[in-house]
């Protein structure tokens, strides 16, 4: 039998296969169901064996607390919760891959492969590469070698057709993920010319999920209990028809890709629901958008106009939505180039990745006379989170009004002062149902303590008289011995806004207070505190939004004085998921270690009923900080939940990260954790 290389593309939803002797690539029918891919979903029975693929997603209808439906998304920890305990990542990878890997040998008389390639996402950092690289070593297939996708997809589609030194675009939205990439093409093939822009999760499940979502639309009002139950299956018969829900979603979506209208039937209602084109892409587009908006921030980072892009190659099944390359066309005013099956391209590159001479270099043509960079500088920056700003100086403090002659003197900033500026970030994948609220804690340790809470969240379309009648409301209810004095404008990073001043009781003694209200790009702003840290909080100021990203990060810059320390918490809450991700920063006291921090934060989360300590990992926090995920059991109503905390801390500063979640709902840990992210010093200190 001839030599024969294999090219194994392990994707988050589903992986592909294929095979070449030197000749065509052809794809691999793992599954035996002609659909030329094989979902990498993946199952730990009890007795240790891990299943893959169709086996793994009906053994998950039984007992769902032992499927991983999407293990590529827990590269970023080293084990994840199935059944009763812990199992490496690299475990269900290798799986996978293994099972992959037999059916080729199958197919080609059983023998060896001469060569085995793996791809990878281009954007993946060292440690996801080397957990894929130890499911590799553990799948049998040690040799085998790692390829970025794109590259491998650019030598399927671009190889014999690009000249030699012009750029490519490749445009790869699959079922888990979507990552736009710049390749230019050399003599030996192609590299990758600037850093490729993702979006981690946005795939053809969050597709999938907006369908489902507007068929609850629907049916919910007519059949509640029905839907409810398909919604949050109780019992295996509802699990098993979520999944058929599911399946039949995912036909639909494909088969509106060549029809303009297709029947879906509702498993567990029995309704045949009419879905068109147009329904579909009016539910995406937003979707859509953040694609195409990270392929113009891909470019501009790269440094290449549109116009000189020798071709834009869309690659994986979502991509063949016809709205994909329409927006594409208007955005870049150049036609899309799609094969027959996008989902087996880069399977089928790394398959074959003999590279042939360039042909003759053609002219490069003149982009249109309105474009002089590939984006324009307001270009969103969404899809990978804010860009890298330039270095600017630190906002100055704002100059505000003090208190009355009659009133306590305020606690100036003395001596040196530094500051600190809100640097964590939330991605919103949902902007219209995606919530978050920041807060920043300036304080005064010791035996005197002083506190400045400033409190951060969209505003939801009230001003600021709004704001500050709200919030006088809730402090006449809850505030003890609360009593009005006087308000006023007053200014909050140097914006005008309104001040009320009151007192309350504290530990029996009235309290003199003031609060700050301001709302501004539609973001309410309340800066809370004794009248004795006035200066403190008149040094707050705002930094400027981050543009056109679909993301939270806080608006304060605080100036510290020596002695002052500073806590920043965002908290988000995802649309359809109870229970929020929880991030925080903070400066330590001096004579705070990282040890007793940590052990603060860690007896914090074993105080909950029934906890008990699971697991620790080492890694590396929101890419900042080397530290380690806890993982931690418990129990809320007898409902078995878990709880993850990244812990990371070093001389004067801590991070965390909490999420907490039922027991049956442990997949959405790792693309709950990717959604905060620690923006660089530069573009914290931005104004």
């Amino acid at each position: 039998m001839s030599a024969w290389s294999l090219g194994i593309d392990f994707g988050t939803s589903y992986t592909a296969a294929a095979v070449s002797e030197g000749t065509e690539p052809r794809a691999v029918d793992v599954e035996g169901d002609g659909q030329n891919r094989m979902a990498s979903a993946t199952y730990a029975a009890p007795d240790g064996t891990i299943l893959v693929g169709d086996a793994a997603r009906r053994e998950a209808a039984n007992a769902p607390e032992r499927y991983e439906p999407t293990p590529k998304r827990a590269f970023g920890d080293a084990q994840i919760f199935l059944g009763e305990g812990l199992v490496d990542v690299a475990d269900l990878a290798g799986a996978v891959l293994r099972r992959v890997y037999d059916e080729a040998r199958r197919q080609q008389g059983g023998g060896e492969p001469e060569a085995v390639r793996v791809t990878y996402p281009a954007a993946w950092a060292e440690p996801r590469r080397a957990v894929l690289v130890d499911a590799c070593t553990r799948a049998g297939l040690g040799n085998a070698e790692l390829m970025p996708e794109p590259i491998a997809a650019a030598l399927r589609l671009a190889a014999a057709t690009t000249p030699a030194e012009r750029h490519i675009a490749v445009f790869d939205w699959g079922g888990g993920t979507f990552e736009a990439s710049i390749l230019l093409r050399t003599a030996d093939g192609f590299e990758v010319a600037g850093p490729p822009v993702g979006r981690d999760p946005l795939g053809g499940e969050d597709i999938d999920q907006r369908v489902i979502s507007y068929l609850g639309e629907l049916l919910a009002p007519d059949h509640a209990e029905q839907w409810e139950r398909l919604r949050n299956p109780p019992d295996a018969q509802a699990r098993r028809d979520n999944a058929e829900l599911r399946a039949a979603v995912e036909r639909a979506k494909e088969t509106l890709s060549d029809t303009a209208s297709c029947e879906l039937r509702v498993p567990g209602i029995g309704r045949d629901v009419q879905v068109t084109r147009k329904e579909l892409e009016d539910l995406i587009s937003d979707h859509v958008d953040a694609t195409v908006d990270a392929l113009e921030l891909a470019l501009r980072d790269a440094g290449v106009a549109a116009g000189e892009l020798a071709g834009i190659y869309l690659v994986g099944g979502s991509s063949r939505i016809p709205l994909v390359a329409h927006r594409l066309q208007g955005r870049f005013g150049v036609v899309p180039t799609i094969e027959d099956d996008p989902k087996s391209v880069v399977a089928s590159g790394a398959a074959s990745p003999a590279v042939a001479a360039p042909p003759p270099p053609a002219p490069t043509p003149a982009p249109p006379a309105a474009e002089t960079a590939a984006a324009p500088p307001s270009a969103p920056a969404a899809a990978a989170g804010p860009a890298p700003a330039t270095e600017a100086a630190a906002p100055s403090p704002a100059a505000v009004g003090g208190p009355p002659a009659a009133t306590a003197p305020a606690a100036a900033p003395a001596g040196e002062t530094r500051r600190f500026s809100a640097r964590l970030t939330m991605t919103l994948l949902d902007a219209a149902r995606d919530r978050c609220v920041g807060q920043l804690v300036v304080e005064r340790p010791g035996a005197a303590p002083l506190a400045v809470r400033a409190h951060d969240e969209p505003a939801r379309g009230i001003d600021t008289a709004a704001l500050a009648r709200a919030a006088l409301d809730s402090l006449t209810q809850n505030a003890p011995g609360f009593t009005s004095e006087s308000s006023g404008p007053a200014a909050i990073g140097g914006r005008e806004g309104l001040e009320l001043r009151y007192s309350m009781t504290v530990d029996g003694r009235p309290v003199a207070m003031f609060e700050r209200y301001l709302v501004l790009d539609d973001r309410a702003l309340v800066i809370g505190a004794p009248v004795e840290a006035r200066a403190i909080a008149d040094a707050i100021a705002l930094s400027e939004p981050d543009a056109g990203a679909p993301a939270f990060r806080m608006r304060f810059d605080a100036a510290l004085p020596e002695g002052w320390t500073a806590l920043e918490r965002v908290r988000l809450t995802v649309a359809d998921v109870l229970h929020p991700v929880t991030a925080e920063r903070s400066l330590l006291a001096g004579e705070d270690s990282p040890a007793a921090w940590e052990q603060r934060a860690l007896d914090e989360v074993l105080s909950r009923r029934a906890a008990k300590l699971a697991g620790r990992t080492p890694a590396r926090l929101l890419g900042e900080l080397a530290g380690d995920i806890v993982s931690v059991t418990w129990r809320e109503e007898g409902a078995p939940m878990i709880t993850k905390l990244g812990l990371a801390a070093t001389v004067g500063e801590a991070l965390s990260v909490r999420i907490t979640l039922p027991h049956a709902d442990q997949a959405l840990f790792p693309q709950l954790a990717r959604r905060a992210t620690l923006a660089s010093a530069a573009a914290a200190r931005h104004a």
